[in-house]
């Protein structure tokens, strides 16, 4: 681990498409997930700033929606913490997914 680095367990590196739902725009804000952990992911998106504390969440591929808390913003970027296994009651294959090695990419 990084001298600088403040998360608990190491994040795999992925490219997923998600879309933010919030209060302003309940459509949803198009944004990616560039790396996932066992509890939370990096969300990618110009509106990052402006996401609410709490989030709710879709994840193209994954039928149910997610929510989670921010946990810090930095730019266009911005921590979310929460916990896949419990948000999805995840099966084996998806446990398998999220558990990949650092460095591989994963594309849904």
């Amino acid at each position: 681990m990084k001298a600088d680095e403040r998360r608990s367990e190491e994040r795999s590196k992925v490219l997923l498409h998600a879309t933010v739902f919030t209060r302003s725009e309940p459509q949803g804000v198009r944004c990616g997930i560039r790396d996932a952990s066992s509890h939370g992911c990096m969300l990618v998106s110009s509106y990052a700033n402006e996401f609410p504390d709490k989030v709710e969440f879709h994840v193209d591929g994954i039928e149910q929606r997610l929510f989670g808390d921010v946990v810090w913003r930095q730019g266009k970027t911005a921590g979310i913490r929460f916990d896949w296994h419990a948000c999805l009651k995840v099966s084996d294959e998806f446990a398998d997914w999220i558990e990949l090695e650092t460095d591989e990419v994963v594309r849904i």
